[in-house]
């Protein structure tokens, strides 16, 4: 999965796992509402509100929930398309983890890995075009890229160890992702082919390019706790983001650059929270009670990618200084 974290100061890596795991299984209560503004920046996650993990979206003010999936199996890890005409997750609708895309409004669902390994962790490329995922369909977890609809599957790395987690870069010229080659969960980059793989000096888990590509957001975990990192992309500037005896994992910076969305078990239940992209003004977006998980932006509106306006405000969420 895309949860792995350790070493030295850090939790063991089965405990981190244990945690996710933990997250999973608890459950919760519903009470939907619809979104009626097709212009809103929307969130996508995963829930088990209704008794089975499903990906639902919601408006960054944790208005407008609206259900996508509806199946026996576990549908986890929503990625939006850049172009934000589909969706991609993982499911166990056919018996093992698949990777599936649908459209962005639920319909549609199709398995475009088709294999019985495991496959999970994907990313799009910035074309909408390719998908990045980590699979262990060669009996052991490493990168991969396809197209959109399955074909033309090639293999990006080649390691004993594992990798895992990969995240394309908004200039599609590079892939970060967690591998256990060098020392368990480090956090590497490497070029679109797979080529040129260099090593960042943190370990971690989920690793996330920021909206200008000039940064990543991860979880990390010191003193038995996990709270969400930032580092710059040539490995310059470490530094931590929350620090709350909770556990913060599995960030997702806006298409703004302005906020990012994460998971935290500070509430009764996890959930998804929003805080404003140095750390501050954290809130819980998902309602107490309820688990909530995975969250993953839409990209921007056209309007505003064209406008660009530096004081772009999120459903009116404006986190700029």
């Amino acid at each position: 999965m895309n949860e792995q974290i350790a070493r030295k100061m850090e939790i063991p890596v089965m405990f981190q796992t244990a945690v996710v795991c933990l997250i999973l299984a608890l459950a919760s209560e519903p009470a939907w509402g619809q979104s009626k503004d097709p212009h809103s920046l929307r969130i996508a996650y995963a829930s088990n509100t209704d008794g089975n993990l499903e990906i639902y979206t919601m408006n960054p003010d944790g208005s407008g929930r609206t259900r996508l999936t509806k199946d026996a199996a576990k549908d986890a890890e929503p990625k939006w398309s850049p172009d934000g005409k589909r969706i991609a997750f993982k499911s166990t609708r056919d018996g093992n983890d698949e990777i599936y895309v649908m459209n962005a409004d639920g319909s549609n669902p199709v398995n475009v890995t088709r294999n019985p390994a495991t496959d999970e962790d994907c990313s799009w490329s910035p074309d909408s075009k390719e998908l990045v995922f980590a699979s262990n369909r060669d009996g052991n977890f490493e990168i991969y890229l396809m197209l959109a609809d399955g074909t033309n599957v090639r293999r990006l790395t080649s390691n004993q160890s594992k990798d895992l987690s990969p995240s394309v870069s908004p200039d599609g010229r590079s892939i970060v992702f967690v591998s256990w080659r060098d020392e368990r969960d480090g956090i590497h980059v490497m070029n679109y082919d797979g080529s040129g793989v260099r090593r960042l000096p943190t370990t971690g888990g989920n690793p996330r390019w920021s909206a200008d590509g000039k940064s990543i957001v991860f979880h990390h975990a010191t003193d038995g706790n996990l709270d969400i990192w930032r580092i710059n992309a040539d490995g310059s500037d470490l530094r931590r983001l929350t620090d709350h005896p909770a556990h913060d994992v599995l960030p997702s910076e806006s298409p703004d650059g302005s906020s990012i969305a994460f998971v935290s078990t500070r509430g009764d239940k996890p959930g998804v929270y929003l805080m404003a992209k140095d750390g501050k003004n954290v809130r819980r977006i998902t309602p107490e009670g309820e688990v909530a998980m995975a969250p993953c932006w839409a990209p921007l509106p056209a309007a505003a990618t064209a406008a660009s306006q530096p004081n772009y405000v999120v459903k009116g969420v404006n986190f700029r200084p």
